[in-house]
């Protein structure tokens, strides 16, 4: 199954990559790598990761706090949000699913 990421989504994945680097050279890069072993995991085996509402799931990362939520809409899914787990957990719930 294919991916696709909301702008907002991508803007977090950004700034969490930016915010890692500035703490330890390299560290930003490690979570890029993280988070695409988990993409991959969600193309795989779309309803694995928990449910976390009616229409989204949620993957965390092993060893960064952030959760990808997802939906999965026509056959694809959508990452709507890269959230950090410290922060506000229900920031994203309005966010729309259109890419």
């Amino acid at each position: 199954m294919n991916y696709k990421i909301v702008f907002e989504a991508s803007k977090e994945i950004e700034e969490a990559i930016e915010y890692y680097d500035l703490l330890n050279k390299g560290l930003g890069s490690k979570l890029l790598k993280e988070l695409e072993n988990s993409l991959k995991i969600i193309c795989e085996y779309p309803e694995s990761c928990v449910r976390i509402s009616k229409k989204f799931r949620r993957c965390l990362l092993r060893r960064f706090p952030y959760g990808i939520i997802y939906t999965i809409y026509n056959n694809e899914i959508i990452i709507t949000a890269f959230m950090n787990l410290y922060r506000k957990p229900n920031y994203w719930k309005n966010r729309s699913t259109e890419v």
